[in-house]
């Protein structure tokens, strides 16, 4: 979201990262969110992240991502908190 010629606001949950270009070079300006970043918390809310050798770590088995929303069956595992940043 552009506020005015002078920043820049973004926001991003799951692994849908937020990028700019400066001058023909990309910047990242989200993190995203994986489980194994974010395991204390998911595993202080009863959930696990599994580390399946070939696969990506997943919540619960499941999801490869430690933030998003929509999924009802792994609502009590993950964090629906959605970050932003400024950037100006």
């Amino acid at each position: 979201m552009l506020i005015n010629s002078q920043t820049l606001i973004v926001a991003n949950v799951g692994d849908s990262r937020a990028v700019i270009s400066k001058k023909g070079v990309a910047e990242q300006l989200s993190v995203d969110h994986e489980p194994n970043r974010e395991r204390e918390i998911i595993e202080s809310k009863g959930g696990f992240v599994s580390n399946i050798p070939g696969d990506v770590p997943r919540v619960d088995g499941q999801l490869a991502v430690a933030r998003e929303f929509g999924d009802k069956s792994l609502k009590r595992d993950i964090l629906v908190q959605i970050q932003t940043w400024q950037l100006s």
